[in-house]
């Protein structure tokens, strides 16, 4: 794995901050690998002697890295936060991506090089507007654009009764941009044509304490708790068994294709 750290501390210092969540990141749920079957059939079929590339844009810890490096894919990993690339890098299965630092909205990539560009669970926290130009700057004229999110399944029980603790600590919260789907914003700046949106449904096997350890990973949460972080995520552990627990979750996807005039 190359960690190409040559971009300037201006260019790549983030609103979002996560360098406090990255030591539980990995604990989060994967994507669903039949999600990214799906999304990967949009792309060209080409000789096996060539390999598509992809842009990972917002990597964090690599989870979604390390499904597109074992579908064969040439990976590039943009991560801004040193934090997050020092985890990725203890990884082995991240070791054939190349891992650069750079932000969306400035991508440190050379022109129309890439057939693939996806945002896991990164697309909320970027300027959209920059992000969406460099993105289509670095796309080859037919390239793709994927955006997804995992959501976990608030009918199940004990995530009904999650969202009633958090609510009781902040009334007003709301889980943002990420639970309401981004094409009215892709396809404003009309650089994109939507080809795809898909849902796919799973369950997420973990163990009780890393449960409850990714919640503080979850960066809209602790920016709208502050102080009350701590105690949410005690209230929130109060409710979850012992032992290893299943929690239902989707991938949500969003594809899109460049659209070249």
């Amino acid at each position: 794995m190359i960690v190409d750290a040559h971009a300037t501390q201006a260019v790549n210092t983030p609103a979002w901050d996560y360098s406090e969540r990255a030591a539980t990141y990995e604990h989060r749920a994967d994507y669903a690998s039949v999600a990214i079957e799906r999304l990967l059939r949009h792309l060209p079929h080409v000789p096996a002697a060539h390999v598509l590339r992809v842009v990972d844009i917002g990597a964090g810890t690599g989870k979604l890295t390390r499904l597109l490096l074992a579908a064969g894919l040439d990976v590039v990993a943009v991560e801004p936060n040193e934090s997050m690339r020092t985890i990725a890098a203890q990884i082995p299965l991240n070791c054939d991506a190349k891992w650069i630092c750079g932000r969306a909205e400035r991508l440190p990539l050379q022109s129309n090089s890439f057939d693939l560009a996806c945002f896991g669970s990164s697309f909320n926290v970027v300027d959209p507007v920059s992000s969406l130009d460099e993105v289509s700057r670095v796309l080859k004229n037919d390239g793709i654009l994927a955006i997804m999110w995992n959501h976990r399944d608030l009918c199940d029980p004990l995530q009904a009764a999650v969202e009633m603790v958090i609510r009781s600590h902040l009334p007003d919260f709301s889980h943002g941009s990420r639970r309401e789907g981004p094409a009215a914003r892709v396809l404003e700046c009309e650089q994109f044509v939507a080809i795809d949106s898909f849902r796919c449904s799973f369950e997420f096997v973990t163990a009780r304490e890393h449960y409850i350890a990714a919640w503080r990973s979850h960066a809209t949460l602790a920016r709208a708790a502050g102080s009350k972080l701590e105690a949410i995520i005690e209230a929130i552990a109060e409710l979850v068994p012992s032992g290893e627990i299943s929690v239902p979750f989707s991938t949500a996807v969003w594809v899109f294709r460049k659209h070249v005039a």
